[in-house]
């Protein structure tokens, strides 16, 4: 049986968001020298699958608002799309930092204190991530593509802390590292 082109790509982004958030998982309990191989694979995942996911919401805001205003198009693009490009950007700079200091990690030539951060951060990438699903599976979001304002508010709030973790996280990485 055929599926339209949207169930297609539904389960093509949700595959992948589960693929990074079940690598996440296990990355979260393994203390190895491997972890920043699984965190960037994991990371890698979930990025694809939230680039997935803002085309999807793109296309849906350019069909459905042809006749609005520019204010009001850039009301709806930033409740919207924001809290998923705001993880979009919090994932692609901790893949960054991970990636710039994978020796380091996989080494253990770091702070006792990133351990606690990184999953911190990952706790809070995995709740933005529960918060904004959830405000998918609304009926709203499946016949307009758009959040419900409690969705999109608590996918901020959760963003913008998470943004303040992984500032500490490069700080920490970057002035308390040691070269072994």
């Amino acid at each position: 049986m055929l599926k339209s082109h949207e169930e297609v790509f539904q389960i093509i982004y949700n595959g992948l968001i589960f693929v990074g958030v079940i690598l996440s998982i296990i990355a979260f309990f393994i203390n190895s020298n491997s972890n920043a191989n699984i965190y960037i694979s994991s990371y890698t995942f979930i990025i694809a699958g939230v680039i997935l996911i803002i085309g999807y919401l793109i296309n849906k805001i350019l069909i459905r608002s042809t006749d609005t205003s520019i204010i009001r198009f850039f009301i709806i693009f930033l409740t919207n799309i924001g809290p998923f490009l705001l993880l979009m950007g919090i994932l692609a700079f901790t893949l960054y930092l991970i990636i710039s200091f994978k020796d380091k990690i996989n080494n253990g030539n770091i702070s006792s204190t990133y351990g606690l951060f990184s999953k911190l951060s990952l706790a809070f990438i995995l709740i933005q991530l529960y918060i904004t699903y959830n405000g998918m599976q609304n009926q709203n979001f499946k016949e307009n593509g758009t959040l419900t304002k409690v969705y999109s508010s608590f996918s901020y709030l959760v963003g913008i802390i998470n943004v303040a973790i992984v500032l500490i996280l490069a700080s920490i990485l970057k002035y308390f590292s040691t070269d072994g």
